[in-house]
Parts: structure tokens; C-alpha cells; sequence
């Protein structure tokens, strides 16, 4: 689910299958969000594609919460590398 923060008014959801895991359909509940300045999420969606996803295709900042069985990988992204230099 996609909520506006600021309005307390869902934007968007989607129903799956209980076998099909929530980062398979993070692009399209982005897109949904993709004019927003921020973007938050909880942990299962920390993921380098899902961090590349939101900087290729948003303005917005991703903050999303550190899964911590992967721990803190201090560059998560290829954007992240290629900025670095």
C-alpha cells in the first residue's frame, strides 16, 4: 500500500498471493509514488534494484529501513558508486 503522509489517503495497493513476496511488486507501488519528495519503507525493501529503481525512475529520496539479517552496506547502489567518484 502507498500512503500519502501528509493526507493520511491511500494512494494505491495491491493484493497478492501470499506466496509472492512484497519486493516483487515494489516498481509498480513506486511509480505510484514516483512525484513524491520522499518514499519510505520498511526493511524487506532494501535492496540495491529497489534503491536503483527509485533513483533511475523518481526525484524522490528513498528512506528505507536497514534489513538487518544483510546488515549495513555502506554503498547500496550502483548510483551511489557511480556518484562516488
Amino acid at each position: 500500500m502507498t500512503l500519502d503522509i501528509d493526507s493520511l489517503l491511500i494512494m494505491d495497493w495491491i493484493v497478492t498471493k501470499g506466496n509472492i513476496h512484497d519486493s516483487r511488486v515494489s516498481h509498480n507501488m513506486v511509480d505510484s509514488v514516483r512525484n513524491f519528495s520522499y518514499i519510505l519503507a520498511d526493511s524487506v525493501y532494501d535492496t540495491s534494484d529497489i534503491y536503483d529503481y527509485i533513483f533511475e525512475n523518481t526525484h524522490s529520496l528513498p528512506i528505507i529501513d536497514t534489513n538487518r539479517r544483510k546488515g549495513i552496506i555502506p554503498r547500496k547502489t550502483a548510483h551511489e558508486q557511480e556518484n562516488k567518484h
